[in-house]
């Protein structure tokens, strides 16, 4: 009981320290600066069906990349955490490393797996004390394979729970995709996951289509009660 209390009291002062550095060294000017800088060229959808969490994202490189680099924009963490970056490719690769090591070492301290709820918590407070140059999509279930959360991120780190969700510069393309199909065909949240799986790429077409900042090669990441795996997208 005295290790996780101790474990506890860390959380809350890394917390703490976090918050006070995000305000010493950030501006509003800054902070709309990095969301102008973060928003380019890529496109990430997540939908949360009735079995599950489907992310998909293109794999074009623009920023720090010449157009047309091929490049991974969803990672796998671990058997149920699946996240989804958009933005300067060093620091989503760079944040993905501290998250995953992160997870591992609270599960050493407190002898456990984290919760959901810890995990969205680890992600928001990185995202508070790093540079803003990165906006995440977050997929989660629960080490039982019974509920699962799709959890959206602005640059600082504020948790939005979504059933659906585009980020990126396709977003304004991809996005108005699912918000048509939920609001005039059926709730994204009860679809099967053929049916979902086909709005996600329905929406990267989209995207890909009208963005150029978005490529026509697709990765698409399946999380339910089996856990997280890659499927090649169209």
């Amino acid at each position: 009981m005295i290790e996780i209390n101790s474990a506890i009291k860390r959380i809350v002062e890394d917390t703490e320290n976090a918050i006070k550095t995000f305000y010493r060294n950030w501006t509003i000017e800054g902070l709309e600066k990095a969301k102008e800088e973060i928003l380019v060229g890529t496109t990430i959808v997540g939908v949360k069906y009735k079995d599950g969490i489907i992310i998909g994202s293109d794999r074009q490189g623009t920023l720090g990349f010449s157009r047309g680099a091929d490049v991974q924009k969803i990672f796998i963490v671990d058997k149920f955490t699946v996240i989804g970056m958009a933005g300067m490719y060093a620091f989503c690769q760079w944040e993905v490393e501290l998250f995953t090591s992160e997870l591992r070492r609270w599960e050493k301290i407190l002898d456990t797996k984290i919760s959901m709820k810890g995990r969205k918590k680890i992600l928001s407070r990185h995202l508070i004390s790093s540079q803003p140059t990165m906006v995440p999509i977050l997929g989660l279930g629960d080490y039982q394979g019974e509920n699962f959360s799709l959890i959206r991120y602005d640059e600082i780190g504020a948790m939005i729970p979504v059933d659906y969700t585009a980020i990126g510069s396709g977003e304004p393309d991809a996005g108005p995709i699912l918000r048509e199909y939920n609001e005039k065909k059926a709730l994204i949240k009860e679809l099967d996951f053929e049916s979902a799986k086909e709005l996600v790429i329905d929406a990267l077409q989209r995207a890909a289509k009208d963005n150029i900042g978005t490529g026509p090669k697709f990765d698409i990441v399946i999380l339910d009660k089996d856990g997280a795996l890659f499927e090649g997208g169209e």
